[in-house]
């Protein structure tokens, strides 16, 4: 299944390609139901296509090695099914909804909106608190994570209550 959706996806976009290099026409930018047709079916609903494909199968993974009799039980090609399907259904529930609202106009109509230089210099603060945070975040993190390796490595002495 997973390989052929790979190909409707490169299809897609050779399709795309081939019409833009042949006859010279940008089908993406001419036509607005080509672009949501693409939008909607390649870079949303295939990329959830995939993601609940990896993730079902993790979670029958999970069912079919787990230790309690009862979930290894509910591992079956039937709960497999139905839970693609469903998963499924959701996905062209969400692809359907997706090309109904849908809107295309910031992307035709590129308007450059003039941003003050006070709302910039904030934007540049806001960037450099975050990218700070995320670097503590980093440092504490391995650091936590060394700490807690080294304690569950070295041995415990019983004599020693402390």
């Amino acid at each position: 299944m997973v390989i052929v959706l790979i190909l409707f996806y490169l299809l897609n976009y050779d399709f795309a390609y081939i019409v833009e290099q042949g006859f010279g026409i940008n089908v993406s930018t001419n036509s607005v139901v080509w672009c949501k047709i693409k939008t909607t079916t390649t870079i949303q609903s295939l990329h959830l296509i995939f993601l609940a494909t990896i993730c079902l199968a993790a979670f029958d993974q999970f069912l079919s090695i787990h230790y309690l009799y009862t979930l290894r039980q509910m591992s079956t090609r039937k709960f497999s099914q139905n839970l693609l399907l469903s998963s499924l259904s959701l996905i062209i529930l969400h692809m359907i909804l997706s090309l109904i609202f849908f809107d295309l106009h910031s992307q035709f109509y590129l308007v450059r909106r003039q941003v003050p230089m006070e709302r910039r210099q904030f934007d540049r603060q806001l960037t450099a608190m975050t990218f700070a945070r995320m670097i503590a975040y980093i440092c504490l993190g391995v650091a936590y994570s060394l700490f807690r390796i080294s304690t569950v490595q070295t041995p415990i002495n019983i004599d020693n209550s402390l």
